[in-house]
C-alpha cells in the first residue's frame, strides 16, 4: 500500500470533482467508466463566471477549435495520445467536427450538449448543481473549478495549499453573425473559413487603430498571459508588429471560422482583445466585407489563475495530501492539454484504488511531457500548451 504524510493510504472508488469544465467532465467519465461512485460539483446554471454563458458542461470559452489535428504536429500528437487512453471528450469532439481537415473544429454549444447528456447518462455520476465554499474533506477529492476559481472557495484553496496562487490577464476573441458578413469579399479555403487577405493600406490602417483603440481592464493591473497565442491583438499590434503581420494574421489575412454546424455564426480568428465594444465594433466594421459586422459576442478579458505547480503538486497533478488539481488551474492551457490532466489524475486514482503506485506516463510522449513540466522548478512558472521542446528522448 502506498503512503501519504507518512500515513498508510488505503484509497476508496469513491471520487469528489469540483467543476464540470473539460478536464472534470473528462477525469469523471474516465472514472465512472472504471467503477467509481464519482460526485460532480457544478455552480452552473446558479453561478457563471465573467467568461461563461452556456449552462452545459465542458463549455469552449475561447474558440471552437481543439487545434491541429495532423500527427506531426504538438497538438496533434496530443489528441492521439489522449484517444489511446479513451478520452470521453475527444472522442464526442469528433463527433462534432466540421469536416475541417487540419484543425478539430467543433460545434461548441453541439459539444457541450453532448458531454452534459454523457455525464448524466452515466449512472455512476451523482451531479450536484451547487457552488462550494470550502474544500470537502473527502478522500479522491479533486479540483477543476478552472482558471477563474474565485470567492471563498479560493481563499480556501490558497489555505490548504499553502502557496500563493498566480494570477495573470487573458482574452477572449469577438464571434460575428454570418448573415452579417458579405461572403463576396471573401476567400474560402479548403477548411471553409473564409479569408481576408490585406492591402499594405489596408494593414497599416488596421494597426493604428488596435494600438489606438481604448481598452477596459477589469482585474486591475494584471499581466497578460505570456503565451503568445493567448496575448491581446492591440499589445502583439504595440509589441511585435512581425509576428502580427506574419502569424497572427498570416500574411496580413483576416480569418473567420465558422463556429457551429448551421454556419450561423464565424469568430474572428485570433482577435483575443481587452478593447472596448465600441471599439471593437469601430475596428471590425473598418475591414472589407464587415461593414455591417453584428456582435454575438465581443472580445472580452478574463483573468487566468492557476497554482504555482512545482511548489505543491507530484507528476500525478496531486498535492503531498492527496488533493488533485486538474485543468487550467494546474498550469497547463488550451483545449487538449486541459483535457489530457483528466486523464493522468484519473488514472492516478484508479492505480492507487488498486493498491499501487501510478505509473508515470511512457518518456516520449506529450502527456509525460506535462507530468515533467508541472513538477519542474521555476522563478517564472506559467502556463504551457502543447509543445514539442516539453518531450524528453526515452
Amino acid at each position: 500500500m502506498e503512503q501519504a504524510n507518512g500515513k498508510v493510504f488505503v484509497a476508496s472508488k469513491k471520487a469528489t470533482i469540483i467543476g464540470a469544465g473539460l478536464a472534470g467532465c473528462e477525469c469523471a467519465l474516465q472514472l465512472a467508466h472504471n467503477g467509481f461512485e464519482v460526485t460532480l460539483y457544478e455552480q452552473k446554471p446558479a453561478v457563471f463566471s465573467t467568461a461563461h454563458t452556456n449552462p452545459n458542461f465542458a463549455e469552449l470559452v475561447c474558440s471552437n477549435s481543439l487545434g491541429r489535428y495532423e500527427e506531426n504536429t504538438a497538438n496533434g500528437m496530443l489528441i492521439k495520445e489522449c484517444l489511446k487512453y479513451n478520452s470521453h471528450l475527444l472522442r464526442i469532439a469528433q463527433k462534432c467536427d466540421m469536416s475541417n481537415k487540419t484543425h478539430l473544429n467543433v460545434d461548441r454549444t453541439r459539444f457541450s450538449e453532448m458531454v452534459t447528456k454523457e455525464i448524466e447518462d452515466n449512472p455512476n455520476i451523482e451531479i450536484i448543481l451547487s457552488s462550494v465554499d470550502r474544500l470537502p474533506r473527502c478522500e479522491n477529492l479533486i479540483v477543476a473549478t478552472g482558471p477563474l476559481t474565485g470567492g471563498a472557495f479560493y481563499d480556501d484553496l490558497c489555505k490548504k495549499i499553502g502557496a500563493d496562487m498566480i494570477a495573470l490577464s487573458d482574452a477572449t476573441s469577438p464571434i460575428i453573425s454570418a448573415e452579417s458578413v458579405d461572403k463576396s469579399a471573401f476567400q474560402v479555403d479548403t477548411n471553409g473559413d473564409l479569408l481576408l487577405p490585406l492591402t499594405d493600406v489596408e494593414f497599416e490602417d488596421l494597426v493604428k487603430m488596435l494600438v489606438s483603440a481604448r481598452t477596459i481592464e477589469h482585474h486591475g493591473e494584471l499581466p497578460d498571459l505570456g503565451i503568445i497565442q493567448c496575448i491581446p491583438i492591440e499589445n502583439v499590434a504595440k509589441t511585435d508588429i512581425g509576428h502580427l503581420q506574419n502569424v497572427r494574421l498570416a500574411n496580413k489575412t483576416i480569418r473567420l471560422r465558422c463556429e457551429n454546424l448551421g454556419q450561423s455564426a464565424y469568430s474572428v480568428v485570433g482577435f483575443m482583445t481587452h478593447i472596448s465594444q465600441g471599439g471593437q465594433r469601430s475596428i471590425i466594421r473598418a475591414l472589407r466585407g464587415l461593414e455591417n459586422a453584428k456582435f454575438i459576442r465581443y472580445g472580452r478579458v478574463h483573468r487566468n489563475t492557476f497554482v504555482n505547480a512545482p511548489k505543491v503538486m507530484d507528476k500525478h497533478f496531486s498535492t503531498k495530501d492527496r488533493m488533485y488539481i486538474i485543468g487550467q488551474l494546474s498550469g497547463v492551457d488550451c483545449y487538449v492539454p486541459v483535457i489530457s490532466t483528466g486523464i493522468i489524475a484519473s488514472r492516478a486514482v484508479i492505480e492507487r484504488a488498486q493498491g499501487k503506485t501510478p505509473d508515470l506516463f511512457a518518456q516520449g510522449t506529450m502527456i509525460r511531457g506535462f507530468q515533467d513540466y508541472i513538477t519542474t522548478p521555476s522563478q517564472n512558472f506559467s502556463p504551457m500548451v502543447a509543445d514539442f521542446a516539453l518531450i524528453k528522448k526515452a
